[in-house]
């Protein structure tokens, strides 16, 4: 049985950054979750850009997923080494 879904939360379209926000993305990974999935993985171009042009930021969106109920894991793929703040380590280390 599939049990992981890859959600990606940003995407480039002619050249331009086109993102979600952090409440949208919650909404879409509530969704999955009440469908049954235990672990998403964010993927996209930039992740470590997510929110860009809404002031929020990957650090956000991250403490928001850890409130999610019945979600047991989430992963990160390719997120670029220099968007590693020290926000985001303290969030993924806990």
């Amino acid at each position: 049985a599939v049990d992981i879904i890859v959600v990606i939360v940003q995407f480039l379209m002619l050249e331009e950054k086109v993102d979600f926000n952090v409440e949208n993305t919650i909404k879409e990974i509530k969704k999955i979750v009440k469908a049954g999935l235990k672990e998403i993985v964010l993927s996209g171009i930039n992740i470590g850009d997510f929110g860009y042009g809404h002031n929020e930021t990957l650090a956000q969106l991250l403490e928001n997923i850890e409130l999610i109920d019945n979600l047991d894991r989430y992963r990160i793929s390719s997120i670029e080494p220099n968007l590693l703040n020290d926000e985001i380590l303290e969030i993924i280390s806990k």
